[in-house]
Protein backbone atom coordinates (compact mmCIF):
# COMPACT_ATOMS: atom_id res chain seq x y z
CA UNK A 1 0.00 0.00 0.00
CA UNK A 2 0.79 3.19 -0.80
CA UNK A 3 -0.10 6.73 0.29
CA UNK A 4 -1.74 9.38 -2.29
CA UNK A 5 0.37 12.08 -3.07
CA UNK A 6 -2.35 13.91 -5.09
CA UNK A 7 -6.04 14.37 -4.89
CA UNK A 8 -7.58 13.42 -8.66
CA UNK A 9 -8.84 16.28 -10.51
CA UNK A 10 -12.84 15.91 -10.26
CA UNK A 11 -13.80 15.74 -14.02
CA UNK A 12 -17.46 15.92 -15.08
CA UNK A 13 -18.55 14.29 -18.43
CA UNK A 14 -21.89 13.28 -20.10
CA UNK A 15 -22.49 10.74 -22.48
CA UNK A 16 -25.10 11.44 -25.11
CA UNK A 17 -26.92 10.69 -28.50
CA UNK A 18 -28.50 14.20 -28.59
CA UNK A 19 -26.57 17.49 -28.44
CA UNK A 20 -29.50 19.13 -26.06
CA UNK A 21 -29.60 15.88 -23.48
CA UNK A 22 -27.93 16.66 -19.89
CA UNK A 23 -28.48 13.54 -18.53
CA UNK A 24 -25.57 10.46 -19.20
CA UNK A 25 -27.39 7.21 -21.43
CA UNK A 26 -26.07 3.82 -21.01
CA UNK A 27 -28.24 2.89 -23.58
CA UNK A 28 -27.91 3.44 -27.45
CA UNK A 29 -29.85 2.18 -30.08
CA UNK A 30 -28.11 1.12 -34.34
CA UNK A 31 -28.02 4.89 -35.51
CA UNK A 32 -27.64 6.80 -32.75
CA UNK A 33 -25.14 9.16 -32.67
CA UNK A 34 -22.35 9.61 -30.27
CA UNK A 35 -21.28 12.78 -28.59
CA UNK A 36 -19.00 13.47 -25.00
CA UNK A 37 -20.05 16.56 -22.99
CA UNK A 38 -16.97 17.03 -21.17
CA UNK A 39 -15.24 19.52 -18.57
CA UNK A 40 -12.62 19.96 -15.91
CA UNK A 41 -11.14 22.39 -13.58
CA UNK A 42 -7.64 22.06 -14.62
CA UNK A 43 -5.60 22.13 -17.87
CA UNK A 44 -4.49 18.55 -19.34
CA UNK A 45 -4.86 16.19 -22.03
CA UNK A 46 -8.06 13.72 -23.16
CA UNK A 47 -8.53 10.54 -25.03
CA UNK A 48 -11.17 8.94 -25.43
CA UNK A 49 -11.59 4.79 -26.97
CA UNK A 50 -14.44 2.59 -27.77
CA UNK A 51 -14.02 -0.79 -27.64
CA UNK A 52 -16.30 -3.34 -29.15
CA UNK A 53 -17.29 -6.77 -28.86
CA UNK A 54 -14.50 -8.33 -30.69
CA UNK A 55 -11.83 -6.80 -28.65
CA UNK A 56 -10.77 -3.64 -31.05
CA UNK A 57 -10.35 -0.62 -29.72
CA UNK A 58 -11.20 2.56 -31.30
CA UNK A 59 -9.43 5.93 -30.69
CA UNK A 60 -12.46 8.55 -30.98
CA UNK A 61 -10.15 11.36 -29.70
CA UNK A 62 -7.91 12.75 -30.64
CA UNK A 63 -9.51 13.16 -33.76
CA UNK A 64 -8.39 11.40 -37.27
CA UNK A 65 -6.92 14.80 -38.26
CA UNK A 66 -4.63 15.38 -35.15
CA UNK A 67 -0.74 15.16 -35.81
CA UNK A 68 0.36 15.42 -32.66
CA UNK A 69 -1.81 12.66 -30.75
CA UNK A 70 -2.48 15.01 -28.31
CA UNK A 71 -5.50 16.53 -27.40
CA UNK A 72 -5.45 19.61 -25.34
CA UNK A 73 -8.11 20.48 -22.60
CA UNK A 74 -8.20 24.34 -21.67
CA UNK A 75 -9.93 24.22 -17.54
CA UNK A 76 -13.17 25.53 -16.60
CA UNK A 77 -14.68 24.87 -20.56
CA UNK A 78 -16.81 23.06 -21.52
CA UNK A 79 -16.61 21.01 -24.25
CA UNK A 80 -18.58 19.00 -26.82
CA UNK A 81 -16.65 16.50 -28.13
CA UNK A 82 -17.81 14.43 -31.83
CA UNK A 83 -20.12 17.28 -32.90
CA UNK A 84 -19.00 19.41 -36.16
CA UNK A 85 -21.83 22.01 -35.44
CA UNK A 86 -19.30 22.79 -32.25
CA UNK A 87 -16.08 22.04 -33.34
CA UNK A 88 -15.60 22.11 -37.20
CA UNK A 89 -12.34 19.34 -37.38
CA UNK A 90 -14.43 16.50 -35.21
CA UNK A 91 -14.81 13.50 -36.18
CA UNK A 92 -18.75 12.55 -35.91
CA UNK A 93 -19.45 8.96 -34.55
CA UNK A 94 -22.43 6.46 -35.62
CA UNK A 95 -23.02 3.25 -33.02
CA UNK A 96 -24.34 0.37 -35.39
CA UNK A 97 -24.28 -3.33 -33.91
CA UNK A 98 -25.13 -6.07 -36.36
CA UNK A 99 -26.34 -8.60 -33.14
CA UNK A 100 -29.78 -7.59 -31.43
CA UNK A 101 -27.56 -6.11 -28.64
CA UNK A 102 -24.09 -5.54 -28.37
CA UNK A 103 -22.05 -4.29 -25.42
CA UNK A 104 -19.18 -1.26 -26.08
CA UNK A 105 -16.96 -0.08 -23.13
CA UNK A 106 -15.99 3.56 -23.69
CA UNK A 107 -12.48 4.80 -21.93
CA UNK A 108 -12.38 8.37 -21.07
CA UNK A 109 -8.70 8.85 -20.25
CA UNK A 110 -7.62 12.41 -18.60
CA UNK A 111 -4.43 13.97 -17.39
CA UNK A 112 -2.96 17.11 -16.47
CA UNK A 113 0.41 16.04 -17.67
CA UNK A 114 0.98 15.49 -21.85
CA UNK A 115 0.46 11.92 -22.68
CA UNK A 116 -0.09 10.99 -26.42
CA UNK A 117 -2.72 8.27 -27.86
CA UNK A 118 -1.50 4.42 -28.23
CA UNK A 119 0.27 3.53 -31.69
CA UNK A 120 -2.83 2.75 -33.80
CA UNK A 121 -3.62 1.36 -37.09
CA UNK A 122 -6.24 2.95 -39.94
CA UNK A 123 -9.83 1.44 -38.83
CA UNK A 124 -10.96 0.11 -42.42
CA UNK A 125 -14.43 -0.20 -42.58
CA UNK A 126 -17.51 -1.72 -40.97
CA UNK A 127 -19.51 -4.31 -42.14
CA UNK A 128 -22.03 -2.06 -43.66
CA UNK A 129 -18.76 -0.16 -45.55
CA UNK A 130 -18.51 3.17 -43.33
CA UNK A 131 -15.09 3.53 -42.23
CA UNK A 132 -14.02 3.20 -39.02
CA UNK A 133 -11.55 5.01 -36.65
CA UNK A 134 -7.95 4.63 -36.00
CA UNK A 135 -7.84 1.18 -34.30
CA UNK A 136 -5.31 -1.41 -32.37
CA UNK A 137 -6.15 -4.47 -30.45
CA UNK A 138 -7.56 -4.48 -26.78
CA UNK A 139 -4.38 -6.28 -25.39
CA UNK A 140 -2.35 -3.19 -27.09
CA UNK A 141 -4.87 -0.77 -25.59
CA UNK A 142 -4.55 -2.26 -21.95
CA UNK A 143 -0.86 -2.64 -22.37
CA UNK A 144 -0.69 1.14 -23.26
CA UNK A 145 -3.03 2.19 -20.74
CA UNK A 146 -1.31 0.56 -17.99
CA UNK A 147 2.15 1.85 -19.54
CA UNK A 148 0.48 5.61 -19.21
CA UNK A 149 -1.18 5.25 -15.27
CA UNK A 150 2.31 3.90 -14.31
CA UNK A 151 4.06 6.64 -14.88
CA UNK A 152 1.24 9.21 -14.54
CA UNK A 153 -0.20 9.25 -11.22
CA UNK A 154 -2.50 11.84 -12.02
CA UNK A 155 -3.87 10.30 -14.96
CA UNK A 156 -8.06 9.49 -14.64
CA UNK A 157 -9.50 6.47 -16.47
CA UNK A 158 -13.31 6.37 -16.59
CA UNK A 159 -15.22 3.48 -18.02
CA UNK A 160 -18.75 3.53 -19.28
CA UNK A 161 -20.36 0.53 -20.70
CA UNK A 162 -22.91 0.93 -23.58
CA UNK A 163 -25.56 -0.76 -24.46
CA UNK A 164 -26.48 -0.88 -28.49
CA UNK A 165 -29.30 -2.44 -29.49
CA UNK A 166 -31.19 -2.90 -33.15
Amino acid sequence: ARSLSQQKTDIRYVVINNLHDRDSRSIFYDGDDLFLRFSSPVSGYLCVYLVDEQQNAFCLLPYQSSTTGLYPIEANRDYMLFSAATTPQADEYVLTCEKSVEQNALFIIFSPNAFTKANDNDGGFNWREEPLPRQLSYVDFIQWLTRNQTRDRNMIVRKELLSIKR
